[in-house]
């Protein structure tokens, strides 16, 4: 797994036998002997694995990105592994005999700290609508709390809500997958558990959730919590990298945000220079707010599950959906508050999900129509 001088070695050892003693062979030698070895579940290694190589990660990517390309095949076998074990369980359900038109799947990671209060925002929505939300917790705290607050809550707003428990963490794309899986709705409504209607006017917002997107994936203008914007839409593009101990060179794809950093107001009316800059080009939209029919999205085979626990999922899901034929829209018309977190310190396997992650989909769509040129990049920037 590692050692002092920073080597990292990952190693399948065919139909291995448990013993206390462990010696460790490299072309004939002992690299490696302990008479106490602590054999670790799947998961708990594969974080401590990803640790280890945020030693990596944090070099430049063009000098990195052949090690993220080694890396990955066996990094994708631990991650099939642990997704393997993962078990859902419905823990709470309310109303669920009821006619419903639409689903919001809500995927939750740890904490469900936000969760009463965006029940409570869409709550007016929710009870006059055939709505149902389905809540999917991923390693979740407090289960049986949260478990007590939406019976009460429920006693309050009568609304069609499920909970469903993992067993551990499934990652984003397949604990929203799993709740796109047990969702009656014909829509899906994919909400990141800190997006809420706007205060000043839930009316557009929830006007966004009632509108039937056809065969399209639809998105929203999305804020910052001081309601300033964040951003109206993403797009992908490249950049040319190179390690200078080889010479050798490689694309390396981002994904980058159109209109972020433009001085506009939740409240504000004008939108032209908001989306001007996204007029012509390939837009993508963030899974933090999506809108698809059910039949749409696992005729595009749903969300990839390839990508460790998080990150370039919904981008590789809208290059997917823009190769198939079908339009990714930004409704310009509905506007959302999103209090996405900013200024955490970034742990080391966290460091090395984002990485690995940023090699497969940088390999897996280097040859896409829709990534937008470094001339138009540098534009849009």
């Amino acid at each position: 797994e590692t050692s002092p001088a920073g080597f990292i070695a990952l190693c399948q050892i065919p139909e291995p036998v448990l013993h206390a003693r462990l010696l460790v062979y490299i072309n004939g030698r002992a690299a490696y002997h302990t008479t106490a070895a602590r054999y670790q579940s799947i998961d708990r290694f594969l974080q401590h694995a990803l640790g280890a190589c945020s030693v990596l990660a944090d070099r430049p990517i063009g000098t990195s990105l052949p090690h993220a390309h080694t890396l990955s095949e066996p990094f994708r076998q631990l991650w099939q592994d642990v997704l393997r074990q993962m078990t859902f369980t419905r823990a709470f359900a309310h109303r669920t005999k009821d006619p419903v038109e639409r689903s919001i799947v809500i995927t939750l990671y740890r904490k469900a700290d936000m969760l009463l209060m965006q029940l409570q925002a869409l709550a007016p929505f929710l009870c006059d609508s055939e709505t149902e939300v389905i809540v999917v917790g991923n390693q979740l705290q407090g289960t049986a709390l949260l478990v007590e607050q939406l019976k009460a809550f429920c006693q309050i707003h009568d609304i069609r809500l499920s909970l469903y428990i993992c067993s551990g963490n499934s990652g984003f794309s397949a604990g929203n997958n799993h709740g796109a899986q047990v969702a009656r709705g014909d829509v899906l409504i994919f909400m990141n558990p800190d997006v809420f209607p706007p205060a000043h006017d839930p009316g557009q917002a929830f006007a966004f959730l009632k509108s039937d997107p056809g065969e399209e994936l639809h998105g929203a203008l999305l804020y910052y919590g001081d309601g300033l914007l964040m951003h109206s839409g993403m797009y992908t593009t490249g950049d040319l990298v190179f390690d200078e101990r080889t010479g050798e060179s490689h694309t390396v794809l981002r994904v980058e945000h159109f209109g972020k950093g433009l001085s506009h107001h939740i409240e504000d009316a004008a939108l032209d220079g908001v989306m001007d800059a996204c007029a012509g080009q390939p837009v993508l939209v963030s899974a933090a707010l999506w809108k698809i029919r059910k039949s749409t999205f696992f005729a595009l085979g749903g969300l990839p599950t390839d990508y460790i626990f998080a990150y370039y999922e919904d981008a590789d899901f809208c290059l997917k959906a823009l190769a198939a034929g079908h339009a990714v829209v930004v409704d310009e018309t509905s506007r959302w508050i999103h209090m996405e977190g900013v200024g955490k310190a970034t742990p080391p396997a966290v460091r090395s999900f984002m990485w690995l992650n940023r090699a497969l989909y940088s390999r897996r769509f280097a040859d896409s129509p829709f990534v937008v040129g470094v001339t138009e990049d540098l534009s849009l920037l």
